[in-house]
Formats: structure tokens, sequence, C-alpha cells
């Protein structure tokens, strides 16, 4: 996925937070990233008047879900990230995450 694409799920994702009224529970979100519906959960979640998600395909999909499924198996968020409470800061701080990682791989690519 080119990284492009990571900072404009940023930014989306900073917008709902921005708006105040998305707190969705840390384990809720877990849950929704576990079964797959994460994606299709945030779009009717936001009445689709906030979060665009057009740049981000069904195989842009399916890869972050694995990447998001494998994070939130495996990183505590409230030690490693500073997340207890809002499910799309987790969603953020998964992105953050996978943002640094690409950028960090594209370096060492490229010595």
């Amino acid at each position: 996925m080119r990284l492009v694409k990571l900072t404009i799920l940023a930014g989306q994702l900073n917008y709902l937070l921005d708006r105040g009224y998305y707190n969705i529970p840390v384990a809720e979100m877990k849950k929704k990233i576990r079964d797959g519906s994460v994606f299709d959960f945030l779009k009717k979640k936001s009445m689709d008047d906030y979060l665009d998600l057009s740049l981000i395909d069904s195989n842009d999909r399916k890869e972050l879900l694995e990447h998001f499924s494998s994070m939130a198996d495996v990183i505590d968020e409230d030690r490693k990230m500073g997340v207890m409470n809002n499910g799309v800061c987790l969603l953020l701080a998964y992105v953050i995450e996978l943002i640094q990682s690409k950028s960090y791989n594209d370096a060492k690519a490229n010595e």
C-alpha cells in the first residue's frame, strides 16, 4: 500500500476524532477489526457524511485488516500506543505504526 493512502486514512480518522462523538470503546473496535467489518462499521457510524474511504479500495482494506488484526493480537495498546479508551484513536495509532514501519522499510531498501 502506498504511503499516501495511509496518510489520507490517518487524516480521515483524525477528522472523525475531531467531531468529538466518535467514542467507540477499544474492545468494540478490536472486535470489528477481527470480524473484518471495521470499515463498514465506521462508514455507517459516520452516516456517510464525514468519512471518505474512496481511495482505499478492497485490496487496501484487506491488507489493512491483516495488519490491524495482527497488531490487535500482539500489541498492548495502552503501554505501547497510549490508547485506552477510544477505538478510533486505536485505529489512528495502528495507521501511524504502519506509516513508521513502511518508512523504515523503504529507507532500509534504499540503503
